[in-house]
């Protein structure tokens, strides 16, 4: 896939060819939405309560999901909401009206930008290595089942961390081994600045969003 509309068409459609060139084959469509397709919703009011921030969204947005408050290390007057969007028709419209009404507040939609990526395995979910590193077994995203090949598998729906082996996602950053990962990562990457190893610029690109905050990118010397 090249962008987002080969995604969106991947996911949105139902016929497949069942054998190719005389092999069976089984389509598996991804289980999970990508960080290009997510939101945020700005400077919501913080006397707004979450359930109502969520139930704001969802009422505008349908396929709205995963809405979740962003955790800044700073205190803030006002909140932040990320959020999925898996119907691409209503990511693109959300974008382009660029507004949504949260109680009586009319606040700005903006794109998702993350920020220090995770080096993380797609195969066993682990961090600190990638797929083609792997010696391990394939295992489901969510629960971690040993994936067998050209058998089919329905996932138990139960998150087991790869990380901790706690009761959420592998990357979720209620673990406290992402959480100190991406605390390293966040002083090598200071101090790979701090060396003129990278050079950080902010994109003009985000100031046009109506961001307040400056949005960076990261690029080697």
């Amino acid at each position: 896939m090249k962008n987002k509309d080969d995604y969106a068409t991947l996911v949105a459609t139902d016929k497949w060819p069942t054998k190719i060139n005389g092999i069976d084959i089984e389509v598996i469509k991804p289980k999970f939405t990508p960080d290009s397709f997510a939101l945020v919703v700005r400077y919501v009011p913080r006397e707004l309560d979450e359930e109502f921030v969520v139930n704001e969204i969802q009422r505008t947005i349908a396929s709205a999901d995963r809405i979740k408050r962003i955790q800044y290390t700073y205190q803030r007057r006002s909140n932040d909401y990320r959020f999925d969007v898996k119907d691409y028709q209503e990511y693109n419209s959300a974008l382009k009206f660029g507004r949504i009404a949260i109680g009586y507040s009319w606040l700005p939609i903006t794109p998702f930008f993350s920020g220090n990526r995770l080096t993380y395995c797609t195969k066993c979910w682990c961090i600190g290595h990638l797929r083609n590193k792997c010696n391990a077994a394939a295992k489901c995203r969510v629960c971690r089942e040993i994936l067998t090949v050209n058998a089919s598998y329905v996932c138990i729906n139960e998150p087991k961390c790869g990380q901790c082996n706690g009761n959420h996602h592998s990357l979720d950053n209620q673990c406290q081994v992402v959480r100190d990962y991406k605390r390293r990562l966040k002083e090598d990457v200071e101090d790979a600045i701090n060396n003129g190893k990278l050079h950080r610029f902010k994109a003009k690109k985000c100031e046009n969003l109506g961001f307040k905050s400056e949005c960076y990118v990261y690029f080697k010397k």
